[in-house]
């Protein structure tokens, strides 16, 4: 029964392995038999947990531009634009021409502005901007809601910042395989 259990979950190396050393055993006492059913346990707990681990997060594929790694994001599930992955940026930050869009199909009112905020940038200078939520902001296959944007000139980026990434466990970037992995 066991090894059924564990042959359904296995990938083709690992059920190669277990059979053969199923087959050394065959001949071996109960006790050692046991033992190595035992051991084989938890060889396959670890398996399933790693497989867990891997199903507990999101993979998003990325696209390098420019030497910055943009990803699809949608916006209040009416428009979907890249994104600059930026862990420096306090907020996500979108440009003007965009949040009067988000106006224009009324998924941005007058009630998700939340005043005026100042924020520092790279180069150490500051600069003011109106704050505003952002009811739905989806990457992959993860929706966060209530997001705290800022507006941007027309001329910027849209950037992915702390205000989203922060909302996970844990985010990280895959630079071998290009891709974002959201927990």
């Amino acid at each position: 029964m066991y090894y059924k259990w564990a042959k359904a979950k296995a990938t083709d190396q690992e059920k190669a392995k277990a059979v053969t050393d199923l087959h050394k055993w065959a001949g071996a006492t109960y006790q050692e038999r046991a033992k190595a059913a035992a051991k084989a346990a938890t060889v396959w707990a670890a398996i399933d947990q790693e497989k867990a681990k891997a199903a507990d997060q999101e993979t998003i594929r990325m696209e390098k531009r420019g030497g910055v790694y943009v990803v699809p994001v949608r916006f209040n599930d009416t428009i979907t634009l890249d994104a600059i992955i930026d862990s420096g940026a306090s907020d996500v930050s979108i440009p003007a021409d965009i949040v009067l869009t988000l106006i224009r199909t009324k998924t941005v009112t007058d009630q998700d502005f939340l005043g005026k905020q100042t924020y520092v940038l790279a180069d150490g200078s500051r600069i003011p901007s109106q704050q505003f939520r952002i009811r739905s902001l989806k990457v992959g296959n993860e929706t966060i809601e209530n997001v705290v944007a800022s507006i941007a000139s027309m001329k910027g980026e849209i950037l992915l910042g702390q205000s989203f990434l922060s909302k996970f466990k844990s985010w990280s970037v895959d630079n071998e395989k290009h891709t974002l992995i959201l927990r």
